[in-house]
């Protein structure tokens, strides 16, 4: 619902008012609409990375369509005060993210964009409650510095960007000023610079919100499971995707690129995990394809969706933001293979339920096995025990009995002798 609810604001009819809409957010001197500025704020920090494609030069058109390429931005403030008319032009992949250096300086600059309130504002706790003239705004705002082509998929990665750029702000914000033992009306007083008082009021009344303390803590044990951190720093997987490319002449397979994105510089994985994660699928890999009569390129994706349990719909490991599986692999081939995994996934937990049920099994018949045979053996010695027992009081019954008759027949004959 989140990516349908976007992509009914990038309607192209509305780009003339969203246009003038942003020129007055721009130029408007009112200091009751303006946040206070801050000299040293994001705008003075790199765009995504300073060591760009050594190859890719910058292109800049002028508003007379002259292209130049140059050295170009390296950081946000020098986007903003681009000369009236020119814009940086960005290349975009099949999948619309923005690739080359063009595409990491719309990167950078989108972080910018996504902390300045008078755009994107922290009042709402969900981008989705954003209102869509705002998000109409981001997207005229963004063409009016870089030439975007004028494609679905390239503005659905903008505001997707600047979404997460948003969240990940906000994130910053509490992490700084929400500290233990400081009560609401103090951290409401901790006005950060370039924040609308008002705005900074309802983000934190909702951080004291039972809402918010429950999503922290939902979000918190989701970031424990995460345990494959990856190497890429700030460049996104696609423009990785497309400087291997160009230079190796074809596109990385997913588990060898996920190798890249997650080895050090000495050529060792991250942690212990990505390693296990690499062995197993090299594992499974060979067992699928051994099985296989005619293997073919979707072994690679079974795999990877089989270790790396790949199991939503929303989202592609490996391809960065924006990419789904029905831009990767179609309309049905997600659905059978994750069909077929799933149908996998139920049948290994059948057999591990019926193995570990046997085992069970197995194990009480020999612990019931153990204990009758220990039962019986008391049970032996207590009857040998008690016929014994039988035994001796019989002998000595017989004895007393015996003894009991002799004396009855002295006592008759001393009866008789007396008479």
């Amino acid at each position: 619902m989140a990516r349908k609810h976007w992509a009914d604001c990038l309607s192209t009819s509305t780009y003339d008012s969203a246009t003038e809409i942003t020129e007055r957010y721009l130029h408007s001197d009112n200091d009751e609409t303006q946040p206070p500025t801050e000299d040293q704020c994001c705008e003075n920090e790199p765009q995504d990375e300073t060591n760009y494609e050594l190859y890719d030069d910058v292109e800049i058109r002028d508003n007379q369509g002259i292209v130049q390429k140059k050295r170009g931005p390296t950081r946000a403030k020098d986007i903003w005060d681009l000369p009236e008319g020119q814009k940086i032009i960005v290349q975009f992949n099949e999948f619309g993210q923005p690739i080359k250096r063009g595409g990491g300086i719309l990167g950078g600059w989108l972080g910018t964009v996504a902390r300045k309130t008078e755009f994107c504002s922290i009042e709402w706790t969900d981008w989705r409650l954003m209102p869509k003239d705002k998000k109409q705004i981001l997207i005229s705002l963004s063409k009016k510095y870089f030439e975007i082509p004028d494609d679905a998929r390239a503005r659905k990665w903008i505001l997707e960007s600047i979404a997460r750029k948003w969240k990940d702000y906000k994130f910053e914000l509490k992490a700084k000023y929400f500290k233990a033992g400081k009560t609401r009306v103090e951290i409401e007083q901790l006005v950060p610079v370039g924040v609308f008082p008002g705005q900074w009021k309802s983000l934190v009344q909702y951080w004291f919100s039972d809402k918010s303390k429950l999503l922290s803590e939902k979000g918190r044990a989701a970031r424990a499971h995460y345990k494959t951190p990856h190497t890429a720093g700030s460049k996104s997987f696609a423009r990785m995707r497309h400087e291997y490319e160009m230079t190796k002449g074809k596109k990385p397979e997913r588990f060898e690129f996920f190798s890249i994105t997650h080895k050090r510089k000495d050529g060792n994985f991250i942690n212990e995990e990505a390693q296990g994660l690499a062995e197993k699928a090299n594992n499974i890999g060979a067992e699928r394809i051994e099985i296989l009569e005619n293997p073919n390129s979707n072994v690679v994706e079974e795999v990877f969706t089989t270790v790396l349990e790949e199991s939503q719909c929303s989202r592609v490991k490996g391809y960065g933001l924006g990419v789904t599986p029905t831009q990767l692999f179609g309309t049905q081939f997600p659905k059978r293979k994750r069909s077929q995994f799933e149908v996998d996934r139920l049948q290994q937990q059948m057999q591990d339920m019926r193995a570990n049920y046997e085992a069970k099994i197995k194990n009480m018949k020999e612990e019931y096995e153990g204990k009758m045979i220990e039962m019986k053996k008391d049970w032996e010695g207590k009857m040998a025990r008690l016929l014994k027992e039988m035994d001796t009081f019989r002998t000595e019954f017989l004895r007393c009995q015996k003894m009991f008759s002799q004396a009855q027949f002295i006592l008759t004959e001393f009866q008789d002798s007396l008479y």
